[in-house]
């Protein structure tokens, strides 16, 4: 039996979140991060071999170390995605093997990774985000470079930042741009959260319905009663035929080119327009 088959401290483990709270995700692209946090608590428990592969069985039927080697893919294994658990899982692995296919699975690729988000960051604007959203997500793609050894400086990430905010921000941009030196990252979130409230505070509203003009352009075909529709004595004589009279002057009206008159709203004619009798 090996030495490190007598260690029994590691089956004490039943919850092994509570230990290593970080899910390991391929689109998170956290693997830095959760290898520490895994690898620390392997070595406070006396496991750490087992990853590395210098832990070794006594012989082909050291069943102690199977036990504890298989615990530790179990670790593994609770604390994955469901599609990295589908990558890595395969019979008769040990614990080394596993931990190896992961180390292959998330550096493969990773400059041309690194490439990507740098050039996603780069070129990442504000358009119809908010400020809030607009700064979360900056940060998540210079969290997911860290993650895969190539962290953004914090002022070219405020660079970035400044850069890519919309004309209406101009002003504060320019300001923040000549901050000597550059405000965080934190700061320039907090600043332009403001000065997006302000705007949206005195910005101009519109009404949600549109009344019709209150001037109908006249006319547009002969009246019955001549060319000056608001010239009449009274209601029935809107309802009259119309006269000979009336229609040649109205045909002499047509035949030369007049100038557009508008129906003063205050006039009955303007209600029967309005309503559609005409």
């Amino acid at each position: 039996m090996s030495e490190s088959s007598k260690n029994q401290k590691p089956f004490g483990v039943t919850n092994i979140k509570v230990y290593v709270p970080l899910i390991l995700d391929l689109s998170k692209l956290n693997y830095d991060a959760w290898k520490e946090l895994f690898q620390t608590h392997c070595n406070s428990f006396g496991v750490k071999g087992h990853l590395s592969g210098t832990s070794k069985p006594a012989d082909d039927k050291d069943e102690a170390w199977s036990n504890l080697d298989d615990l530790v893919k179990m670790w593994i294994y609770g604390t994955v995605t469901q599609s990295v658990l589908n990558m890595i899982l395969k019979p008769g692995a040990t614990a080394h093997t596993v931990w190896t296919d992961l180390e292959t699975l998330f550096r493969d690729n990773k400059q041309a990774r690194v490439i990507e988000l740098d050039q996603e960051l780069r070129t990442l604007t504000l358009g119809d985000l908010t400020i809030s959203e607009y700064c979360e997500r900056m940060k998540v793609i210079s969290d997911l470079l860290s993650n895969i050894g190539s962290p953004v400086p914090e002022q070219t990430l405020v660079t970035y930042l400044i850069n890519g905010l919309s004309p209406k921000f101009d002003f504060i941009a320019t300001v923040l741009r000549h901050h000597d030196p550059l405000p965080t990252l934190i700061k320039c979130r907090s600043v332009l959260s403001s000065e997006e409230r302000y705007l949206n505070r005195n910005r101009p509203t519109q009404p949600l319905h549109m009344d019709p003009p209150l001037a109908l352009t006249w006319p547009q075909y002969p009246p019955p009663w001549g060319p000056y529709p608001w010239i009449y004595p009274s209601w029935q004589q809107l309802l009259r035929p119309p006269s000979a009279p009336h229609q040649q002057q109205a045909a002499a009206f047509y035949a030369t080119p007049q100038p557009t008159q508008l129906v003063p709203p205050d006039s009955p004619l303007f209600h029967f327009i309005n309503n559609g009798f005409l």
